[in-house]
């Protein structure tokens, strides 16, 4: 209150309150939470970190691991956010920087493109990242239905 985040909030016909930070939350573990969480562990399997954008970090798999650390009900959480539609990755991951057209799989270097694509032919690459996003489309669908 002493920043002046009260009087801010009241100037502008709004409403203050404060959240206790060192309080406890309760969680109750929803049935569904178990099968969330292996949606989620399935749905990072087809993020596909390219060379291109390595010096990006991914953080993914490490936000994950802050979040299964934090509680089962925080990586549930997380893993239905990965699954809503506003959730994008095309600043290191190649399946969605494809599909939002920031590059062109056909226009990258070999050296460009993640291990596993580096040696297949345009044909078989282009299947494989196809595949990804497909399979990316159906966990997201089980989980945010």
């Amino acid at each position: 209150m002493s920043t002046g985040w009260k009087d801010g909030a009241t100037l502008a016909d709004g409403r203050y309150m404060s959240i206790d930070q060192d309080r406890k939350v309760v969680e109750i573990p929803a049935p569904q939470d178990a099968e969330i969480v292996r949606l989620g562990v399935d749905l990072n399997k087809t993020f596909s970190r390219s060379a291109r954008w390595a010096c990006r970090p991914g953080p993914t798999g490490r936000q994950d691991a802050n979040a299964l650390n934090a509680s089962p009900a925080a990586i549930a959480s997380r893993s239905y956010s990965k699954a809503n539609s506003v959730y994008r990755n095309d600043a290191w991951d190649l399946v969605d920087a494809i599909k939002n057209g920031k590059c062109k799989l056909e226009e990258l270097k070999d050296e460009d493109l993640p291990a596993d694509l580096q040696k297949l032919d345009q044909a078989a690459r282009k299947a494989k990242v196809d595949e990804a996003s497909k399979r990316r489309g159906e966990i997201q669908a089980k989980i945010s239905p």
